[in-house]
C-alpha cells in the first residue's frame, strides 16, 4: 500500500464524510442502517447502505445522469441526510474547487430527494455542511477566488451573510455544537490571518454574535478535523508537527475547551494515523463522552506502508488506553462511526485487499466483515442513518 503527499488543501467534498452529526445515545438501534460510499472506482461514488446484520445491501441511483460522483454528509436530527454530488470526478478540478457541487436533503425512510442552494450564485463549488436548528437556515462552504468561505444562509441559497471574510484562510471541517449555537472549523492559509498562526489552525464560531475566535494554532503545527464533545464543553483534534512530517501521516490527539483554555496533548509520539494521502483519517467521541477513538500507528509504520494500525480507544482526561483490535502488519484500520445505542462501532480496514467496511462490539469483540462495496471495488466513511 502507497500513500501520497498532500500538497494542498482537499476539498471539502473529500472531507465531509469524516465530519457526519453523532446519534443520541438513546436511538433505537434497529432502526438504523450503515451507509457508506462506494468507490466506483476512487474518485467516483456511490452511496451504499447496508443493515447492521450484513442484510439488504443497496446502493442508491438517483436518477441524476450529469451527478457523476455522491457524498454523505451532516445528519439532521429528523432523520434527512445532506447528500453533495458533482459534476465530475477529476480529482485535480475537485481539489481546485473548479468542478460544480450541488447539495441535497436525503430523507432515507421515503427516497425524497430534495435540492438546496437553488437560488445560490456565490460558486459553482458551493456545499451545505449541516441545517441550523429551526430549520430555516443552514451553513455552506463557497469556493471563491482560491479559498473555501463559510456562509449562514437561507435554505435556497438567499440572503447569505458571510462568517469568514476574503484573506481569512481556506476553511472546512465544520462541526455544530450540539446546542447549535457555535461551528468549529479548521482554517489554513490566510494572508496574515490572526486566526492562523501555523499551517492549520482550529477556530469557533459564535453564530449568534459572530464573533471568530483562535482555540489552538501555533507555528510548525496543523491541527485538524475538531470534533464537539456530546455536552458541547469539549473540542477533540488532531496535531500534527507538519514541518518534520510534511506528508502528514501520523499526529497527536489533543483537547481544549471551545474558548482555547485546558488545552492538552493526550497522545505522545504522534502515534495516531492521520494519513492525509488517504484521506484525513480524524478522531471522534464516543456517544456517552468518556473517551475518544485512536488509530494508533504500529512500532516502525511509514507512509510508504510498512506497518500498520490498531483500533483503541482512549481516555483523554486519565490517559488510558483500551485496544479493540489486534496489531497485524499490514492492516490499516481507521474511519470509526459508534452505534445509536453505542454498542457497536462501524469502521474501514485497508492493505492489500483494498478498503472493506467491518462491524465489531464496542470491547472489539465480534469484528466481522460487512461489505467490500460496489463490485468488491472498495467500501469507506460508514456513518449510521435511520430507516423506517
Amino acid at each position: 500500500m502507497k500513500f501520497c503527499v498532500q500538497l494542498f488543501p482537499v476539498s471539502v467534498f473529500a472531507t465531509t464524510a469524516l465530519f457526519v452529526g453523532s446519534l443520541r445515545a438513546d436511538d433505537d438501534p434497529s432502526r438504523f442502517t450503515i451507509a457508506y460510499r462506494a468507490e466506483n472506482p476512487w474518485p467516483i461514488g456511490v452511496l451504499g447502505m447496508i443493515a447492521p446484520d450484513g442484510s439488504g445491501q443497496k446502493f442508491l441511483d438517483f436518477k441524476r445522469p450529469k451527478q457523476k460522483s455522491w457524498q454523505w454528509g451532516a445528519r439532521l436530527p429528523d432523520g434527512r441526510v445532506i447528500l453533495t454530488s458533482l459534476e465530475a470526478a477529476d480529482v485535480a478540478e475537485i481539489r481546485a474547487g473548479k468542478v460544480v457541487s450541488h447539495s441535497w436533503l436525503y430523507r432515507p425512510a421515503s427516497g425524497e430527494l430534495t435540492k438546496l442552494l437553488e437560488r445560490n450564485s456565490l460558486s459553482k463549488n458551493t456545499s451545505v455542511q449541516t441545517v441550523l436548528p429551526g430549520g430555516r437556515l443552514l451553513l455552506a462552504l463557497a469556493f471563491i477566488d482560491g479559498e473555501q468561505r463559510l456562509y449562514e444562509m437561507d435554505l435556497d441559497g438567499g440572503n447569505p451573510v458571510a462568517l469568514t471574510k476574503p484573506g481569512e484562510g481556506f476553511c472546512y471541517g465544520v462541526s455544530l455544537s450540539p446546542d447549535g449555537k457555535q461551528v468549529a472549523l479548521h482554517v489554513t492559509g490566510g494572508s496574515g490571518s490572526s486566526f492562523n498562526p501555523g499551517h492549520y489552525s482550529i477556530n469557533v464560531i459564535d453564530l449568534a454574535t459572530r464573533k471568530r475566535s483562535l482555540v489552538r494554532g501555533a507555528k510548525g503545527h496543523l491541527y485538524f478535523g475538531p470534533g464537539w464533545s456530546p455536552d458541547g464543553k469539549w473540542l477533540v483534534f488532531l496535531d500534527c508537527h507538519a514541518d518534520v512530517d510534511p506528508r502528514h501521516f501520523s499526529a497527536d490527539l489533543c483537547i481544549a475547551r471551545p474558548d482555547g483554555s485546558e488545552h492538552r496533548v493526550v497522545t505522545s509520539g504522534r502515534r495516531h494515523w492521520f494519513g492525509t494521502g488517504y484521506g484525513s483519517n480524524t478522531t471522534g467521541w464516543s456517544p456517552d463522552g468518556k473517551s475518544i477513538t485512536y488509530c494508533r500507528l504500529l512500532p516502525g509504520s511509514t507512509s510508504a506502508g510498512k506497518g500498520g494500525t490498531q483500533i483503541c480507544l482512549l481516555n483523554p482526561f486519565t490517559a488510558e488506553v483500551t485496544e479493540l483490535t489486534e496489531p497485524v502488519e499490514g492492516d490499516w484500520h481507521c474511519r470509526l462511526a459508534w452505534s445509536p445505542d453505542g454498542q457497536q462501532l462501524a469502521f474501514v480496514k485497508t492493505g492489500t485487499r483494498g478498503r472493506e467496511l467491518w462491524l465489531m462490539d464496542a470491547d472489539g469483540r465480534n469484528a466481522r466483515l460487512m461489505t467490500k462495496g460496489l463490485k468488491d471495488q472498495g467500501a469507506d466513511h460508514p456513518s449510521w442513518l435511520p430507516i423506517e
